[in-house]
């Protein structure tokens, strides 16, 4: 059986092994490392001194992996990119100069809420690209996992097991009418009521079609956005319950606000998500203490 032997194995063994691996010919793996080739072929004979075994097979006109050598080439990726990760994170740890951040949001977030958090940001933090991206649950959480993302702003519980919530804030859900509606006038009306007529909803938010309460027979409108939500409440003479939030006095001053009395789901908790033992974003965590800092702005509590 092959025994690892005593010695330094260094991480340009591993560039070294990846490059002859990817180009399956010293010659040309040679040039892209600006090496002489009779160096390459010295540091790849070394490693396999280290590990005990032949990682590449010479015998043909192209070289090819052994099975040891197809093991040892998962591992070098990984620990080349986990070297990667920590050097950013080191970077952004020190002085977040530079680097991204990349923040996916649910519809039913991103109409008030982002922007203030966002302004602020980028003003403490100007060398960071800052991306965001309006996404639906099952995409945020796919988008968190895969790595496309390093941010999720939605609602808790997590959607998946894999991710982590970490709440900042809780919003309600309020009834929206238009100014011609019976209840305009007034501030609290009973749930059961207020649902007597169609309601809409959001297909991607706290309260969908798919989740109103058993044996429920109110016609259901959802919408993709809230302005769209919000064109349908105006056209339509229609109820909706939406977000508090999403609801901004300043953009939609024609429209009444009613609380929902005996509502026993008015109350919605929302995170931020972030893929449970992950390397931290330090970039992430500035955002998330900079939203924390400034919640009671957009969610008076």
């Amino acid at each position: 059986m092959p025994s690892i032997k005593t010695g330094n194995t260094e991480l340009r063994h591993l560039r070294y092994f990846i490059a002859v691996a990817e180009f399956r010919n010293f010659r040309r793996a040679a040039s892209a490392l600006r090496v002489s080739q009779p160096t390459l072929s010295h540091q790849i004979a070394q490693l396999e001194l280290q590990i005990g075994t032949i990682l590449l097979d010479r015998s043909r006109r192209d070289v090819r992996l052994t099975a040891a050598g197809q093991i040892l080439l998962r591992s070098a990726h990984g620990i080349l990119r986990e070297l990667g990760e920590a050097k950013r994170a080191i970077v952004e740890l020190t002085e977040l100069q530079g680097g991204q951040l990349r923040i996916g949001v649910l519809p039913s977030i991103n109409v008030c809420l982002p922007p203030e958090f966002i302004r602020q940001f980028v003003k403490r933090h100007p060398k960071i690209t800052l991306s965001v991206t309006e996404l639906g649950i099952d995409q945020l959480s796919a988008q968190l996992l895969s790595g496309k993302i390093d941010l999720g702003l939605g609602y808790h519980p997590s959607p998946d097991k894999a991710i982590e919530a970490t709440v900042f804030a809780e919003e309600r859900l309020i009834g929206v009418v238009p100014p011609s509606h019976r209840f305009a006038r007034n501030k609290h009306v009973a749930f059961n009521e207020f649902v007597q007529g169609p309601i809409v909803l959001l297909s991607r938010g706290p309260l969908t079609g798919e989740n109103w309460r058993n044996g429920s027979t109110t016609s259901i409108i959802e919408m993709a956005s809230v302005e769209d939500a919000l064109s349908t409440v105006r056209q339509s003479g229609s109820a909706a319950i939406l977000p508090e939030h999403a609801v901004c006095r300043e953009r939609h001053g024609d429209l009444a606000r009613i609380n929902l009395r005996g509502f026993l789901s008015s109350n919605h908790k929302i995170a931020f998500l972030r893929p449970r033992n992950a390397c931290r974003c330090h970039a992430a965590a500035a955002f998330i203490e900079l939203a924390r800092r400034i919640r009671y702005e957009c969610f008076p509590i």
